[in-house]
């Protein structure tokens, strides 16, 4: 149990109502077990699909006190427990858009009191406030967004009801490891008989393949700051170990894939399980074997470290063909995620 709270650094921010029986208070450390706690609570009762890491719970002491754009508070009930957690995240684009990432979980126990309503509400507004300040008032190319597992109806009605419309909807694929792709070496032999070559991660070109990211999706988010917060998320996330870049004949990065061990979702499953985080190639090598062989690397790397699954997700209506390709190299779909969002203008 926590003590009280007796200090609060924004009283000026109007949280969601006390009659709904949970006072509301700014993240503090002494919350995080807690605040654990009860997401781990909600994703099991949830069946989520991705689980919330524990560096983004530990991110949310650093918004609430304003060392990362955001807000994040807890409300706890009359025994000072903690019943419900949310929070805002801002991000910034180099070319002037904005986006807030907001997120939250209420005690199953507790839902279908309105508790729900009353945040989404009080992010909204927040999210508003903080882009406005960090926009110097152009809002006009801002956006609030959450992904939401599209099998959690309660969720979406929640956000279509608050006037968020469904953007993008992502099939979530696993295969098993090691797959009948990635017994062979003929996806790297294929790739280096077109002058394409699969290398280690090296962080000292790092900066090269955030520039080819950015080449790649950046009319996929239809705004900057998703594009580069995604990729800031994923490149904190990834291990090296899994992680790939291609080259071709002239040294310049064509390729790369970014993957992750998530920690939450290994405890919470009981299964050791890779996470394609990121995975692109230029236009002009697409078609010659890089993306292929990209995958089976990270593949072929992570289930050597023990890891008997890799997960990725892919956009119902990617164009590229990449549901084909993924079926190929053995995945199958185990669900999908709808990617709300609210544009200010």
């Amino acid at each position: 149990m926590n003590t009280p709270h007796t200090s609060n650094p924004r009283m000026g921010t109007h949280y969601p109502p006390g009659h709904l029986g949970l006072q509301w208070w700014q993240v503090v450390a002494a919350d995080l077990r807690e605040v654990a706690q009860l997401i781990s609570q909600c994703e099991d009762a949830d069946r989520a699909l991705m689980r919330c890491e524990s560096r983004e719970i530990v991110d949310l002491v650093e918004i609430s006190q304003g060392a990362l754009q955001g807000d994040a508070i807890v409300g706890v009930d009359s025994s000072q427990q903690v019943r419900a957690v949310a929070w805002v995240e801002i991000a910034e684009g180099s070319d002037g858009t904005g986006c807030a990432r907001i997120n939250a979980f209420t005690d199953p126990a507790l839902r279908g009191r309105g508790i729900g309503r009353a945040v989404l509400k009080w992010q909204d507004q927040r999210a508003r406030e903080l882009l406005a300040k960090c926009l110097h008032g152009n809002e006009r190319h801002a956006r609030v967004y959450n992904l939401v597992d599209a099998h959690v109806n309660e969720r979406r009605r929640l956000y279509m009801a608050a006037g968020f419309s469904p953007q993008r909807t992502f099939e979530v694929l696993t295969c098993q490891l090691p797959s009948p792709a990635t017994t062979e070496n003929e996806p790297l032999r294929t790739a280096q008989t077109n002058g394409i070559e699969i290398l280690n991660w090296d962080p000292c070109r790092e900066n090269e393949v955030a520039e080819l990211h950015v080449n790649v999706f950046d009319t996929a988010w239809g705004q900057r700051a998703d594009t580069e917060q995604w990729w800031r998320r994923s490149i904190a996330a990834a291990d090296p170990r899994w992680s790939f870049i291609a080259t071709n004949a002239e040294n310049q990065v064509v390729g790369y894939i970014l993957a992750s061990r998530r920690p939450a979702q290994w405890i919470g499953t009981g299964q050791a399980d890779a996470y394609g985080e990121l995975l692109a190639v230029s236009p002009q090598v697409r078609g010659l074997g890089a993306a292929r062989a990209l995958l089976w690397k990270s593949m072929q790397s992570a289930h050597s470290c023990g890891a008997v699954s890799f997960t990725l997700d892919v956009d119902v209506d990617n164009a590229q063909g990449a549901h084909e390709f993924y079926r190929r190299m053995g995945f199958s779909a185990i669900g999908q995620q709808v990617y709300y969002a609210l544009d200010i203008s």
